[in-house]
């Protein structure tokens, strides 16, 4: 009796693993460049992944990483190249090692406004630009504008002889130091974790974040003065593996491809809303300066930061003259 309690036991058990696979949700693994809380991470998680899983009846679970978990952006890059990682958001900045083009978005003022950003990363240029990453063999979905740099310092900043010999933060970005440097500011490469101790130390006068960071960061409790300058976008790109995404049927793809709008259509609608409640804080709870370049200033800085694009290769060069050549389009 007990071997064939036993026997009976081992076919139940059998049948259990061998449907249970077919019942098993597919996972979808994220990579998210920036930490938990932040707007990039929560739109994810709140948005995409209801979304996809709510959509696909359960036939989709989706795994969302964040801040590093799944390594810097080379292991991340390489991971979404042979399809471990199915998809990925991260900097132009970071991605620019991959696709030296995308580097032209930390030079000063090729985007004055945030009209002109938007034709180039929504209307018909954007495809062109998304392309010079799609040749490393991922598929590039959409460039996610976060806010453009403000500069936070020490010192109330206004004009340009403000700024002459100041030393301020920089990420290690070439473009980033060259635009910096054009102002007439020294450059000062800074991690992330070192910035505000940077300026509360007086190692540098000033740094320049997204909007948001200005408390996310807390550069709020050391600097009470900020400029919005516009000179420098902050751009992430939304990507995934182009073998994963080839490989789904054309009812997955137009699932993801909703979800993907979606995503964007959100992270869009809190960084404005939050870039606006950070400036708020700002004056009001935390007492800072908060300034803004005028016109005739704005022209001035344009004029000065000119000198930064003679760092550029000749395809970068000629990547801008397209930009440039897209902004006077109607379209």
């Amino acid at each position: 009796m007990r071997g064939i309690l036993s026997f009976s036991l081992g076919i139940a058990m059998a049948c259990c693993l061998n449907t249970a696979p077919a019942n098993a949700a597919t996972t979808v693994k994220v990579s998210v460049v920036t930490n938990n809380g932040d707007v990039l991470v929560t739109a994810m998680q709140d948005t995409f992944t209801k979304f996809i899983e709510e959509k696909s009846k359960g036939r989709y679970k989706v795994d969302t990483y964040f801040g590093g978990a799944l390594g810097g952006c080379d292991s991340v890059f390489q991971g979404v190249q042979f399809g471990t990682i199915n998809i990925a958001i991260d900097s132009t900045s970071n991605l620019s090692q991959f696709a030296p083009e995308l580097a032209v978005v930390d030079m000063p003022f090729l985007m004055p406004t945030e009209k002109d950003l938007r034709k180039i990363t929504e209307g018909p240029y954007s495809k062109k630009f998304m392309k010079y990453l799609d040749k490393t063999g991922v598929k590039t979905v959409a460039l996610i504008f976060s806010t453009y740099r403000p500069l936070v310092s020490l010192n109330h900043w206004e004009t340009l002889e403000d700024i002459q010999g100041q030393k301020f933060r920089s990420t290690a970005s070439k473009t980033h130091m060259a635009a910096i440097s054009s102002l007439g500011m020294t450059p000062t490469p800074m991690p992330p974790t070192e910035m505000v101790t940077g300026i509360q130390q007086g190692v540098v006068g000033g740094s320049d974040t997204e909007i948001l960071g200005i408390i996310n960061y807390r550069f709020c409790d050391v600097a009470k003065n900020v400029l919005i300058a516009d000179h420098i976008p902050v751009i992430f790109v939304l990507y995934c593996s182009a073998s994963w995404y080839d490989s789904l049927s054309d009812e997955d793809k137009a699932l993801f491809d909703e979800a993907f709008q979606a995503y964007y259509a959100e992270t869009q609608r809190v960084y404005a809303e939050k870039a606006a409640w950070t400036l708020r804080e700002c004056k009001e709870k935390y007492g800072m300066n908060v300034t803004y370049l005028s016109p005739e200033e704005k022209k001035r800085w344009i004029e000065k930061s000119k000198t930064a694009y003679e760092s550029l290769s000749p395809a970068q060069t000629a990547v801008c003259e397209e930009i440039r050549e897209a902004l006077k389009s109607r379209i």
